[in-house]
């Protein structure tokens, strides 16, 4: 099994998927796992801590208020897009999952092209803006609060609650 985790920009998309690699991790050694993420994003350096292999993609931030970013940004997605796609192809996963974060959406689409099956995990209060754009194309979706199931189709949303990281529960540190 191939597994990749998207998402960051912030750690908040990243904590609860680098809690899920690590039980899954633990109880299948031979799974290979990749991280995706940004090129100066926080969760380059926390994959390194983990051991989880690391590549970036270039992405764009979804402003919604006028920026001159704003601009670049179609051109920024696309040159996303395309390096997904090569990304899938070589590393050849079964899976995707992301919690969020604007550097997944160009990921996920080009997964949903080729066929490949994601999970997506709503971790915040409000949702995002990227899982509102890759909730169409996501098999699954994930949700730490019930009350947000509503806000996703019904049938492929499950309430889980948020992954939490087991030094976290046994008050031990932890490189992540």
């Amino acid at each position: 099994m191939r597994i990749i985790f998207s998402g960051g920009g912030t750690l908040g998309p990243v904590m609860p998927l680098i809690a899920t690699y690590q039980e899954l991790k633990k109880k299948h050694l031979v799974w290979e796992f990749l991280w995706v993420g940004t090129k100066k994003g926080p969760e380059k350096s926390i994959a390194a801590k983990c051991g989880l292999p690391f590549e970036f993609i270039t992405s764009a931030k979804l402003r919604r208020y006028w920026s001159w970013q704003n601009l670049s940004a179609p051109f920024l997605f696309l040159a996303g897009f395309i390096q997904s796609w090569q990304l899938i192809k070589k590393f050849r996963p079964d899976l995707l999952i992301s919690a969020g974060g604007f550097v997944s959406v160009p990921l996920h689409w080009a997964a949903w092209f080729l066929k490949k099956t994601t999970i997506i995990h709503q971790q915040d209060i409000e949702i995002g803006l990227a899982n509102k754009l890759m909730a169409r194309t996501a098999d699954f979706i994930t949700t730490s609060f019930e009350h947000q199931k509503k806000n996703f189709p019904s049938d492929k949303t499950i309430w889980i609650g948020n992954p939490v990281r087991a030094g976290l529960l046994h008050g031990a540190k932890e490189a992540a």
